[in-house]
């Protein structure tokens, strides 16, 4: 079945009397979420380009980057200013389901890179 809405009937017999009911059911894909950054060897602040991998029909998007910044960007670049170890977190949301993935990044702010 494919996702989407559909109204089937609900027949319900007791003895000679049947019953018909209307229903709506909502058929929802589930979302894959994931996502990739590139490694940057720039000087301080350190930028870190986010790509959204995720797949499914997304309805809502939200980064955060682990120092209590977020972002609704697609595909955001973030600006780090101070080094240190970020849990970076991407939720999407489609419309039945939410689905989140985290990821440790290291800003080595002495080499200046993110591993």
């Amino acid at each position: 079945m494919n996702d989407g809405y559909y109204k089937p009937r609900l027949i319900l017999k007791r003895g000679n009397e049947t019953s018909y009911y209307k229903i709506t059911l909502t058929i929802s894909p589930l979302i894959k979420v994931d996502f990739e950054y590139t490694k940057n060897e720039s000087n301080c602040p350190v930028l870190v380009p986010f790509g959204n991998t995720s797949s499914g029909k997304i309805e809502d998007i939200t980064w955060n980057f682990g120092d209590k910044s977020t972002s609704k960007e697609v595909d955001p670049i973030y600006e780090y200013k101070v080094g240190g170890e970020y849990q970076v977190t991407l939720t999407v949301k489609s419309m039945k389901n939410l689905n989140s993935i985290s990821k440790n990044i290291k800003d080595k702010r002495t080499t200046n890179q993110i591993k």
